[in-house]
């Protein structure tokens, strides 16, 4: 009976220590969700700048943010060498977000591109000329990793 009453009070220990291993696993899990959340989604301070810069925007800077994005990263490259233009921040926030893309744009095309006649390299560029449209509409590009990284790295 009594050995009964033992096992019975062992094994009802070892499902609490079970459960509190379980619960301190969830609460790491949850910890470092969270982590990753903060890491990967943009300040909300930056939404109100990007908002901001938006509807500052002029004709000038709508125009050379879509020249940026369709002929990108040449057009990405000269905005950061002209003084009057890289300081405004709808050029700066497309320009920089082009000329990642385009970088990108040629780095695919020099690896997988040739196996595949060049269209993911032609889709891309295709992507850079929609957001080049959008651009001129007045709206800065939000596009999912590239302007995290961008905003991450303080150049927009």
């Amino acid at each position: 009976m009594t050995e009964e009453m033992n096992a019975d009070a062992s094994s009802e220990s070892a499902a609490d220590k079970i459960e509190d291993v379980v619960e301190s696993v969830e609460e790491t899990i949850d910890g470092v969700v969270e982590d990753i959340k903060e890491a990967v989604s943009p300040d909300p301070a930056n939404d109100v700048v990007y908002d901001h810069a938006a509807m500052m925007a002029t004709d000038d800077d709508k125009l050379w943010s879509l020249l940026a994005f369709v002929f990108t990263p040449l057009i990405s490259i000269v905005l950061m060498f002209m003084d009057d233009k890289k300081d405004r921040p709808f050029i700066k926030a497309n320009s920089m977000q082009a000329l990642i893309l385009g970088i990108a744009n040629i780095v695919l095309s020099m690896t997988i591109s040739p196996f595949l006649c060049g269209l993911p390299s032609l889709a891309l560029w295709l992507y850079c000329v929609y957001l080049g449209f959008k651009a001129y509409g007045g709206e800065i590009a939000d596009i999912p990793v590239v302007s995290n990284f961008a905003k991450n790295q303080g150049w927009i």
